[in-house]
């Protein structure tokens, strides 16, 4: 491969590793007071599950070259943006419905920090870009364990 695709393969598995560091630290911020929240809960946290689909989605169809790196970069920011707005969102919640959203987001949040190690341990190019597409389709995978119990 080019030096060029070398550099962008390298940078997503930096980006990824940096928004693994980043997931780590849990979601923080005070339950929503939000009208939408106390109104419709369920939706509110269905509609922020819907936006990590589609970045999961995004993240495994999207060709890993220099080009897409900011499409890369942007889907993994957000995703990790929607966990924290899920997590508040939960937090929102009582019973069962609350446990099970958090649940759910604690687990997609442990599939997204374990996304950077593996991707971390390439060794050349060649080893970096088949992990890459693995991380994806596993984060991919995590996404339908983790939420499809939420019922969305």
């Amino acid at each position: 491969m080019r030096k060029g695709t070398w550099i962008s393969i390298r940078s997503v598995a930096l980006a990824m590793l940096a928004v693994t560091l980043a997931s780590c630290g849990g979601s923080s911020g005070s339950a929503s007071t939000s009208t939408q929240a106390h109104q419709a809960p369920h939706q509110a946290i269905c509609t922020t599950v819907g936006r990590i689909q589609t970045e999961v989605k995004e993240l495994t169809t999207t060709p890993l070259k220099p080009a897409n790196l900011g499409v890369l970069l942007t889907g993994l920011q957000s995703i990790q943006s929607d966990l924290q707005t899920l997590g508040r969102q939960a937090r929102s919640l009582t019973g069962t419905a609350r446990t099970s959203a958090m649940s759910a987001e604690s687990q997609f949040r442990g599939a997204l920090s374990s996304l950077g190690s593996s991707i971390g341990q390439s060794s050349s190019l060649t080893a970096a870009v088949p992990k890459v597409r693995s991380a994806f389709r596993k984060l991919d995978a995590a996404y339908q364990t983790a939420f499809t119990p939420l019922h969305c």
